[in-house]
């Protein structure tokens, strides 16, 4: 028999269905729900998200000081709604922009978030993190990142804080990073990011 349906499919809809997969139809279902109301969880943080953000605050700078840090954080959903994008572009003092792109999506099955950083200066970040709070829209989480960064001069560990709880009064980011890995921390950035 041809299966003329299986045409109209959307790309990555299976045409098969493996029936050991779910001990029941009450777990199939039970997950589903669970995927979908993480993702309209993920969906809301994406809408609250959006938009031009300038930030101020501290950063570490070429010379391993703190000093004046001004950036813009530029954030969308892409890649079919399933990834938010940060467009990251900061001066400390009077250096070389510090710029990057992010991009951060939401595992149910592990109930983390997920980030892919490229950076400027030929570096890249990966990791994930567990969100702590998230308040009712239109705000977002509190998430608690870490990440193995990896650059030309060398690989480190990041910690990065994100507090959009309360969009209002901004978005609280800061972090620290390790060159040692993870005996000791040093403050890398701390900013607050307003629309």
């Amino acid at each position: 028999m041809e299966k003329h349906w299986l045409k109209s499919y959307p790309p990555g809809v299976r045409a098969e269905i493996n029936v050991d997969e779910y001990p029941s139809l009450k777990e199939l279902i039970e997950r589903g729900l669970a995927v979908h109301s993480v993702r309209d969880a993920y969906v809301q943080m994406g809408k609250a998200m959006t938009g031009t953000w300038a930030c101020t605050g501290q950063g570490l700078g070429r010379d391993m000081k703190l000093g004046e840090m001004v950036a813009t954080s530029r954030w969308s959903v892409d890649v079919g709604g399933w990834w938010l994008h940060e467009s990251f572009d900061a001066t400390v003092g009077k250096e070389t922009p510090h710029v990057y792109e992010a991009f951060t999506t939401f595992d149910p099955m592990s109930k983390k978030w997920k980030r892919v950083m490229v950076t400027g200066g030929g570096g890249w970040n990966t990791g994930e993190a567990t969100a702590t709070a998230c308040a009712p829209a239109p705000n977002g989480c509190k998430l608690d990142w870490e990440l193995s960064a990896h650059t030309p001069r060398g690989d480190f560990l990041v910690k990065d804080h994100v507090d959009a709880t309360d969009l209002k009064a901004g978005i609280k980011d800061w972090g620290e990073l390790s060159r040692d890995s993870g005996k000791t921390w040093m403050k890398a950035y701390e900013l607050t990011c307003k629309r």
